[in-house]
């Protein structure tokens, strides 16, 4: 599965409690497995994939486009929130509101780790400590 979409699926499902995962409304599950037959007839369903630059597929009014959020690192927030007229917000002031908002527990979805073991902030954490430093502009704008 591509990482983009193992990602997406932990984080929604990190969300759900053990009482909705066992739900049987929420755990049905799918599996799409290629397998070739002879005629429509013999398959149990039939489910196609039209891939882009085929005929089918060219004529498709609803196309999905992967799209990946954004992701930044620490000091980029500290480098917008500066640039927003917050001078005195610093590195350790995100720490402690990071570690304050708990945001980095799995149901929270504020971020994500990738590959090289380093942890990156989504639009939605930027949100947060917008609003943090508006609401204490006293602390963080300029002397």
């Amino acid at each position: 599965m591509p990482a983009h979409i193992q990602t997406a699926y932990t984080t929604f499902e990190e969300r759900l409690t053990n009482e909705m995962m066992t739900d049987a409304r929420y755990s049905y599950r799918v599996a799409y497995v290629e397998q070739v037959v002879n005629s429509r007839g013999k398959a149990d369903q039939v489910v196609e994939f039209l891939r882009p630059g085929t005929e089918k597929g060219d004529q498709v009014r609803l196309a999905l486009k992967e799209v990946e959020k954004p992701k930044l690192k620490p000091g980029q927030i500290v480098g917008l929130m500066r640039a927003e007229g917050h001078p005195r917000f610093n590195l350790l002031h995100h720490t402690r509101l990071c570690k304050a908002a708990d945001a980095k527990a799995p149901g929270k979805a504020f971020g994500t780790t990738l590959s090289d073991g380093a942890w990156y902030w989504y639009p939605s954490w930027v949100d947060q400590v917008r609003a943090h430093v508006q609401a204490n502009a006293g602390l963080y704008g300029p002397q």
